[in-house]
């Protein structure tokens, strides 16, 4: 995996386990890290939505609220969207954080607004292990998540409805 800029930005220490937590995450969701501008949040409901369409600015942009801290957009191979951002949480015991009310209550607000559910992650976040929990926001017509060792579907989610699939 190409050097990843998050993971310059932490102490040495942590950097074995966050970048297992990252590769391990890349591999089940089949994704690459987007290099351009960052995109306007509402493509995660309207995957077609462009801000350059509409004179004069995007309209009804939704402001990105503090919940999505080291944001990050990523790719699928059908080019849907998923964001994924890693706030600081109270720290907890091995490597893990947990977020606190106010940040649950802003991230379900933002999934209503988006007509999609927000996954988080207590153990997985590779920026700051231990100190920040993985925030991951699916497009619309998100793309398969996949195991991490290529075997079968773990969950499908589209339409922000998350489907069990074994295969």
């Amino acid at each position: 995996m190409r050097s990843y800029r998050l993971l310059r930005d932490i102490p040495v220490e942590f950097r074995a386990i966050a970048r297992e937590r990252l590769e391990r995450w890349v591999a089940a969701n089949d994704v690459k890290l987007f290099g351009g501008a960052p995109p306007c949040l509402r493509v995660l409901r309207y995957p077609h939505h462009s801000c350059r369409a509409h004179p004069g600015g995007c309209v009804g942009v939704v402001d990105r609220p503090q919940v999505l801290d080291h944001v990050e957009w990523w790719r699928c191979a059908d080019g849907s969207w998923v964001l994924t951002a890693h706030p600081y949480g109270e720290s907890g015991d091995d490597m893990t954080a947990s977020l606190g009310e106010h940040q649950r209550a802003e991230l379900e607000a933002l999934g209503g607004s988006l007509g999609i559910t927000p996954e988080v992650d207590e153990d997985a976040s590779w920026y700051y292990p231990g100190w920040t929990v993985l925030v991951t926001l699916r497009g619309r017509e998100a793309c398969t998540v996949r195991a991490a060792d290529g075997g079968g579907v773990l969950r499908r989610v589209r339409m922000g409805t998350q489907v069990e699939d074994g295969g």
